[in-house]
């Protein structure tokens, strides 16, 4: 007979710098209600208040990010069949990454058509809408072409409505009969979870099959400095006007 009731305590303790206060900061974690919390020396209460991604990853209100150092402490049970399971601060800030240090930052009020890994959002999984404008001269047919991206697809709006998806080769849409004068162009990209959820310490750019090998890795195959794939809209869309 095996005993796996959690006789034990396993603490973990994050600290980060910030380079200004953030408040209304939540954290994201499994099990909230077995855990323990402690933000900046203030033991935070456990009471979740809404759902990360997944129902699972519950969050929990921890206040104030402060300017400097900051330490997050997470105290736990633990036994034979227990893991250890990632866990997000969440809030209205940016991250600049250089190697292994990370920077909490604030978040740009703009994106540029380039990897968002490089425009302090590099653990950024959701969706992301750029927004732009495109004059005609004349009523006109256009052609919106967008090859470039790393996402599931984008959807298009022009001036609100739902004009289509580029998803496939030869990655165009064709929107007909557009009046003289200034039209929104959005682009609502799809993203994906890779670099929030993935095994962004993996260093062997061969591994093709997600499972638990591919968290557990050791030697050549380990880094510290997180791994992390492009992701946005990475060049800027053509438009061609055909008539």
């Amino acid at each position: 007979v095996h005993d796996y009731t959690t006789q034990h305590t396993v603490t973990l303790r994050y600290t980060f710098i910030s380079v200004s206060s953030f408040e209304s900061a939540k954290l994201a974690l499994e099990d909230a209600d077995k855990t323990e919390i402690y933000f900046n020396d203030q033991k935070i209460s456990n009471i979740t208040d809404g759902w990360f991604t997944d129902k699972s990853i519950q969050t929990v209100q921890i206040g104030t990010i402060q300017e400097g150092k900051n330490t997050l402490i997470l105290k736990l049970p633990f036994g034979p069949r227990t893991r250890t399971e990632y866990s997000y601060i969440l809030g209205n800030f940016g991250v600049k990454l250089q190697g292994c240090e990370k920077v909490l930052t604030i978040r740009n009020d703009k994106l540029g058509f380039s990897s968002i890994t490089k425009q302090d959002l590099p653990f950024y999984g959701g969706n992301i809408t750029y927004h732009t404008e495109i004059t005609l001269q004349e009523n006109a047919d256009i052609r919106i072409h967008v090859n470039h991206y790393k996402g599931a697809l984008i959807r298009v709006f022009v001036d609100g409505n739902d004009a289509g998806v580029i998803a496939f080769s030869p990655y165009n849409l064709n929107v007909p009969d557009l009046s003289a004068g200034t039209h929104k162009i959005d682009y609502l990209l799809y993203g994906n979870r890779f670099n929030t959820f993935g095994d962004i310490h993996n260093a062997n750019s061969e591994n093709k099959w997600a499972g638990p090998s591919s968290w557990h890795v050791m030697g050549d195959h380990w880094s510290y400095t997180p791994q992390l794939r492009e992701m946005g809209i990475l060049s800027s869309p053509v438009i061609q006007i055909l008539k």
